[in-house]
């Protein structure tokens, strides 16, 4: 697969999920407002939605590592989105629950991945554009 089309999957894939992210965040906040405080099964499309943005953070940077693939500024913006959406979910859903520890954990993981991917990616295209 051309680097250009690995590029447009590791953004549809980071479309998608930030889209279902968003969406949760939006149900969350309807059952909150109908008074509803049990977000047991919201907890765990939550922590699935983590673990999916998990998996596919990992196998971008396994071809970052092995310099098969540039991260442009598109793919990484949609990276910190994605991790903003996480903590804000997580946030939410968590609050209260004994067992938000290890969802927010492993958000916060990503969060510095995320962060990382982001800041050089950043930097090669300044780099890049001083050239």
């Amino acid at each position: 697969m051309a680097t250009t089309a690995r590029i447009q999957h590791y953004r549809t894939e980071y479309q998608m999920v930030v889209r279902a992210m968003k969406l949760l965040m939006e149900t969350v906040e309807v059952s909150e407002r109908q008074g509803r405080t049990s977000n047991e099964q919201l907890l765990e499309l939550s922590a699935d939605l983590v673990s999916v943005f998990a998996s596919l953070s990992e196998r971008l940077l396994a071809q970052v590592r092995r310099r098969e693939l540039e991260i442009d500024l598109v793919l990484a913006a949609l990276i910190r989105e994605g991790c903003d959406c996480m903590a804000n979910v997580t946030a939410r859903i968590t609050r209260g629950d004994p067992r938000a520890h290890l969802v927010a954990s492993q958000s916060r993981v990503m969060d510095g991945h995320a962060a990382l991917i982001f800041e050089r990616s950043c930097v090669r295209a300044l780099a890049g554009n001083a050239a």
